[in-house]
């Protein structure tokens, strides 16, 4: 138990380095380009959102086309730098230590919404009948939200739900215009639902994509502006 134990406090590092070696290949490219619909992670998204059509639909059928692409907007940005090779290492691998001992021991991003169990507890407190679970042990309920999270289907009626939970949360605030919205709940949903609105405020125009404010040398954009760009443009056709 011991030689297992120790086996998966070094999990983490491993995650952390394969982690390093895709932010410098990301490094590589242009912070302007990452508005764009020519570059070539917009466009590898644009091919998954339409090899989803059907699971996005069916999630988010309560929803108009125009706000089912709001809602996908406010995620977009993290499709761009979602990567399946460092999704697999994580998710295989820190699970068992979230379902053994919660999210003070592993709390990591799963899926191309790059969702973490903190932040689904939290939605699910927030929006308890649509994201309810049958009466189980904690233990079993853990494991069911990662298998959640590794479902298409539930990450999408997840990214609703925290749409609904701002719509409610922020139903008296007065926002320019709807751009304007996007911008503050996907600055929200980069930030985590417990960022006070103050912080929220200042990072809808916080350049910290897709590097983070600690690797800002290496040319950020703005988080915000990718997801206003994809609400306006949409997917374009290829070249």
């Amino acid at each position: 138990m011991q030689l297992l134990s120790r086996y998966f406090l070094s999990i983490p590092r491993v995650c952390a380095l394969v982690w390093v070696v895709w932010a410098q290949a990301l490094s590589a490219q242009s912070a302007e380009d990452w508005h764009q619909p020519q570059h070539w992670r917009w466009q590898w998204a644009c091919d998954w959102l339409q090899t989803q059509a059907a699971i996005q639909q069916e999630a988010l059928e309560a929803f108009t086309p125009t706000q089912q692409r709001f809602i996908v907007a406010i995620a977009f940005p993290e499709m761009l730098r979602y990567h399946s090779l460092q999704n697999l290492a994580e998710t295989t691998t820190l699970q068992w230590l979230y379902v053994q001992y919660g999210t003070a021991y592993a709390d990591f991003s799963i899926g191309v919404f790059q969702m973490k169990p903190s932040f689904a507890e939290a939605l699910e407190k927030l929006q308890p009948k649509l994201l309810a679970y049958p009466k189980v042990s904690l233990e079993e309920q853990r494991r069911l939200r990662i298998e959640r999270l590794n479902d298409q289907l539930w990450q999408f009626r997840y990214l609703a739900a925290f749409y609904l939970a701002l719509e409610a949360r922020y139903a008296h605030k007065t926002f320019d215009s709807e751009l304007a919205k996007l911008r503050f709940y996907a600055a929200s949903y980069n930030l985590g639902l417990a960022a006070p609105i103050s912080k929220v405020d200042a990072w809808v125009n916080q350049r910290a994509f897709p590097h983070g404010l600690r690797y800002a040398y290496r040319g950020n954009t703005n988080y915000t502006l990718v997801a206003a760009a994809f609400f306006e443009q949409g997917c374009s056709p290829k070249r």
